[in-house]
């Protein structure tokens, strides 16, 4: 991908935060995701040796350093190396940059291990996870962290299913992608907090050539593979242990115990993860979460294949996969006729009929009174192992 980045000149995450207000919120809402998120204290980053992959123009890894860390950057892309180097002086903290590598993560060859490392925002479009995950696993010494970002398979329905409607949209009437974008979303994505231009936004996540189902991972595989790295969760967010744990404190699980009952809850969230809000369920079958999970997927492999060329032959397809999807959220949710899944999936299905439509029909669908125009559901799962 980060050819795809050279070439349109595109830095995806850069935030401008050049004020001292724009850099101080900033700095403490990432605090507070580290910290309240993903219970990781803020204090414990002085001193660690920490490695960063992609760190972009470095305003992550800046964060890090003010709160103590020594940091080691790996960005392929080395125009983006003097925004490193300038927000650091700029901020006094270019003594706690140690070195700026200009490597890809699977070119990255050293054998050092680091007590932190980190690679959000791009780390699933690597390759498959098993290989991903090991090169991580492999950086982080005993005892240490690694803290990365995926597509979760079913968080990521809403941001898949936006981004077909725009280049569909944007290709049957002439109009560019930023065009097509501005008229169907703008308004939804103007109600969200965000620090990247909504320009760079429609780059790097509706029109990236990357950006497709084969991105979109499921947790219980994450786990599976970290855990066979010799890796173990230590927090996630959203977050996938759910139900309270009312146990005797000295009770420690077996490894085997603790990870079937992590996947179990995990899957209870799944109806959240499409919406990237709480769902309550009534029917915990484990069975029928694992097929809820099978028949999501079903249905973002159909989507994903949606274009312009066979809107027609694909439709029924596409339909009657949603159809399956419902039926199993039926069985599973609490109170599904009615609530805002079933809104959601039959706004999409509206949407997917009318995707021939002019942009501004398929705007209304994403106002404020729709479901798809207040979600956005869960796709960036963040997730944090120790080894």
């Amino acid at each position: 991908m980060y050819k795809y980045y050279i070439k349109t000149k595109l830095n995806p995450t850069y935030m401008a935060l050049e004020s001292r207000d724009r850099f101080d919120d900033y700095f403490s809402r990432r605090c507070y995701l580290l910290q309240s998120r993903l219970n990781l204290p803020v204090k414990m980053f002085n001193e660690l040796d920490v490695l960063e992959f992609g760190p972009g123009a470095g305003e992550n890894a800046l964060i890090l350093a003010l709160l103590g860390a020594n940091m080691h950057l790996v960005e392929p892309v080395s125009d983006f190396h003097h925004n490193i180097k300038t927000y650091f002086e700029k901020y006094g903290a270019l003594n706690r940059l140690k070195e700026v590598q200009c490597n890809t993560i699977q070119s990255f060859g050293s054998s050092a291990q680091y007590d932190f490392v980190v690679a959000e925002g791009f780390v699933d479009t690597s390759g498959p996870a098993d290989k991903w995950i090991s090169w991580l696993a492999d950086c982080v010494r005993p005892g240490g962290f690694t803290l990365f970002t995926y597509y979760d398979l079913a968080g990521y329905l809403i941001e898949l299913f936006q981004s077909r409607i725009i280049r569909i949209s944007s290709a049957l009437n002439n109009l560019s992608p930023v065009e097509t974008a501005q008229i169907i979303i703008r308004a939804k994505w103007d109600r969200i907090y965000h620090t990247r231009t909504f320009e760079s936004w429609v780059n790097d996540v509706v029109m990236n050539p990357f950006i497709h189902c084969d991105r979109a991972f499921r947790f219980i595989d994450i786990i599976d593979h970290m855990v066979d790295n010799g890796m173990m969760m230590y927090s996630s967010w959203p977050r996938l242990s759910y139900s309270p744990d009312m146990s005797w404190s000295k009770y420690v699980p077996s490894q085997q115990d603790y990870i079937l009952t992590l996947k179990h809850e995990g899957l209870k969230l799944i109806p959240g993860l499409i919406l990237g809000k709480y769902v309550e369920i009534n029917n915990v079958n484990i069975d029928l979460l694992y097929e809820l999970y099978n028949e999501l997927e079903t249905f973002l492999r159909s989507l994903d294949t949606l274009t312009v060329d066979n809107i027609s032959s694909q439709l029924q397809i596409i339909n009657n996969n949603i159809d399956s999807v419902v039926t199993v959220l039926n069985s599973v949710v609490k109170d599904f006729t009615g609530s805002e899944l079933d809104l959601l999936f039959n706004e999409i299905k509206f949407c997917l009929d009318n995707c021939q439509s002019s942009p501004d029909k398929l705007s209304a669908m994403f106002l404020e009174d729709k479901v798809i125009g207040k979600y956005w559901g869960s796709p960036n799962m963040y997730m944090v192992f120790q080894k």
